[in-house]
């Protein structure tokens, strides 16, 4: 697969998210870009914004309140914030199904959830491994 640029308009929120998650950085292992983006296939006005962040320890109440707020942060700032889809998978989650894992974090229009399941499927394993 081709390298794929981000668009530009996704640029500013994606800075903003990167910084709000500086709060909470000793449980990223890392963050992928999925979805209609990594496909080539991002519709400016209709695509969400599908990411997926590996995560490597437990969250406690304290973290995910201060993940909770980074959320509210950015969708005051930043008005693209409501499409971001978001799911804090744990890396051992990585290419199993949902049965197989416990809930974890995600973000969905505009709503922090602290523990239930994103959209985890076979795409999105594809588009990990590359």
């Amino acid at each position: 697969m081709d390298h794929v640029a981000i668009p530009q308009t996704l640029q500013p929120l994606l800075e903003l998210y990167l910084q709000a998650l500086e709060q909470v950085q000793d449980h990223i292992y890392g963050l992928y870009v999925c979805g209609s983006i990594a496909l080539g296939a991002f519709e400016e006005l209709t695509s969400d914004i599908d990411i997926v962040v590996l995560t490597v320890k437990e969250w406690s109440a304290a973290d995910l309140e201060t993940l909770a707020e980074a959320h509210r942060s950015l969708l005051q700032e930043q008005p693209l914030a409501r499409r971001l889809e978001v799911a804090y998978m744990p890396l051992q989650a990585l290419g199993k199904a949902r049965q197989e894992v416990e809930p974890y974090p995600h973000f969905q229009n505009g709503v922090f959830t602290p523990a239930r399941y994103g959209d985890q499927n076979a795409v999105t394993w594809w588009i990990l491994q590359l």
